[in-house]
This record gives structure tokens, sequence and C-alpha cells, in this order.
């Protein structure tokens, strides 16, 4: 992962996640918002020693990254407006 000072959220997913699919739509939405931080994505398959680190327990996870620390995980992507919050953090 790069060093980044700048918020950054990834999204934590594995392929034959059904909710993630779903997730991955929402997140499509939320892209297009102005003023949200970049969204990474990240099959969890394949970043074990993330995944541990990050203590992400299951997906999709959304990870707010500021500052190259985690500040913040989001489980339950229950809505656009919800994902928005959650991407706004200060």
């Amino acid at each position: 992962m790069e060093d980044s000072r700048e918020p950054l959220l990834i999204y934590a997913y594995t392929p034959m996640c059904g909710t993630c699919q779903l997730a991955k739509q929402l997140l499509q939405v939320l892209e297009q918002t102005e003023g949200v931080p970049g969204i990474m994505e990240i099959d969890i398959n394949y970043f074990k020693e993330e995944a541990a680190k990050w203590e992400i327990t299951s997906v999709p996870c959304l990870l707010y990254i500021e500052n190259s620390e985690l500040r913040e995980k989001l489980y339950a992507f229950e809505s656009v407006t919800k994902l928005y919050r959650f991407a706004k953090l200060q």
C-alpha cells in the first residue's frame, strides 16, 4: 500500500461474495459524488497481511485511511447516504 497523507477509502471484498457485488454498486454512485476521497479496491484473498493488520472480520468492508493510518471501518453498506457520511469523516 502506498504511503499517503490524503484520506483514502479502501473497499475490501472477495469476488464470490454476493453482498460485495451489491456494495460495489453503492460505491459506484458514491465515487461520482464531489469531495469524496479516492476509493481503492482490494480483493482480500491477495491482501491477507493487510486484512489481518486491519482486523477485517467480514466483507464487504470499507476502510477510512488518513495519514497512512486506519481511522475507521464500515461493514454495513445500508445506503449511499450512509457511505457518504462515512466518506466525509473529518
